[in-house]
């Protein structure tokens, strides 16, 4: 005996979608959206902060170093030099100004005064001074502090300023 009677419509039901679907996903999606633009205005911020703190750590770094050479030489006055690093030794090879320089060491370059200092921070010594030229650097005789200025090889103590 069959009870359906055949001549009704059959009402196909839609199956349930279950409550993790409607509810837990949406929720998680939202949640790691949420956690993906906090992170994200967080590191902006970070990133912001640490170029703004970069210009600031330069500048006292350049003070603190032109104090500490200006115990042991007068400096010229009237202008901020330019500070470099000596890295390579090898690219400096033939060059008299950096002749006794080690890996570490400081060039302060004054552009109006023409003068460039070789300093050995762990030492803390002066450890050459010569003018400057204003003839472009070549290939072979660039310097670390400045590509538009080469440093002469001979020291200002025992030469006359050109």
């Amino acid at each position: 005996m069959n009870f359906i009677d055949e001549n009704q419509p059959q009402v196909l039901r839609e199956p349930k979608k279950s409550k993790f679907l409607k509810v837990v996903v949406p929720t998680i999606v939202f949640l790691l959206l949420l956690a993906s633009v906090g992170a994200a205005v967080y590191f902006y911020k970070e990133v912001d902060t640490l170029k703004k703190n970069a210009n600031n750590t330069s500048q006292s770094d350049t003070t603190a170093l032109v104090n500490a050479v200006g115990k042991l030489i007068l400096l010229p006055t009237g202008e901020t030099p330019t500070v470099a690093t000596v890295s390579d030794l090898s690219a400096l090879q033939g060059q008299a100004f950096f002749a006794n320089a080690k890996v570490g060491d400081k060039v302060l370059v004054y552009q109006k005064a023409k003068t460039a200092f070789l300093y050995d921070p762990a030492q803390n010594k002066i450890i050459n001074v010569s003018p400057i030229s204003d003839q472009p650097a070549t290939a072979n005789s660039s310097t670390t502090a400045n590509s538009q200025s080469q440093v002469s090889g001979s020291s200002t103590k025992n030469s006359p300023k050109n």
